[in-house]
């Protein structure tokens, strides 16, 4: 157990991610051409989508509209507007969907038939910057002591079970608001 001179999360990590954070927006806006709410956006729709027409993620407008306006407090007329932006670079299209295709794709064939469906285009936006994250990453660690990279192999899994809880918080169909809480499977004191 921590002491209380001793913080669960140390300062050097809040620096840390006041650092990464304008870092992360430099590499989503400058190299890649994307605002990042665009590329949550996108991610929202590979992660959470529904197999649609050849194969392509589409998810629920009502459930992406939600999530936007309960997360980040995104209006409907904001939220039309960011859609139709990323539909204009071609990164998704916007969609209805007959009670048939609704009741394959969703389970069910009632309630809202709008879809939005991430194109060819919106998956390579999201390769695009996970590339560049990850090659900045690789040149970094390259360049970093043995023990360096050994501690970055040991945090890997506690990294990725952070990852998933984070991910989960914006899972559709999710109407509590986020406390956030660390559940019971994340690691703790």
């Amino acid at each position: 157990m921590a002491k209380r001179s001793d913080p669960i999360i140390p300062e050097d990590l809040f620096h840390a991610i006041a650092a990464l954070v304008p870092r992360l927006i430099y590499i989503a806006e400058e190299e890649c051409g994307v605002e990042p709410i665009e590329l949550l956006v996108l991610s929202q729709i590979r992660h959470f989508g529904k197999p649609h027409a050849q194969g392509k993620a589409a998810i629920l407008r009502h459930d992406l509209t939600q999530m936007l306006k309960q997360k980040f407090r995104f209006t409907d007329p904001a939220v039309s507007k960011l859609l139709e932006d990323l539909q204009e670079n071609g990164l998704l299209f916007r969609t209805i969907l007959t009670a048939t295709q609704r009741q394959e794709s969703f389970g069910d064939q009632h309630g809202n038939k709008l879809v939005v469906v991430l194109t060819e285009k919106g998956y390579e936006k999201i390769e695009e910057f996970k590339n560049h994250l990850r090659s900045k990453v690789d040149k970094w660690l390259s360049e970093q002591p043995t023990r360096t990279r050994a501690a970055v192999r040991v945090f890997r899994p506690v990294a990725v079970e952070i990852s998933r809880w984070l991910v989960q918080r914006y899972e559709p169909q999710r109407d509590a608001p986020a406390t956030g809480e660390i559940p019971p499977t994340m690691p703790s004191e």
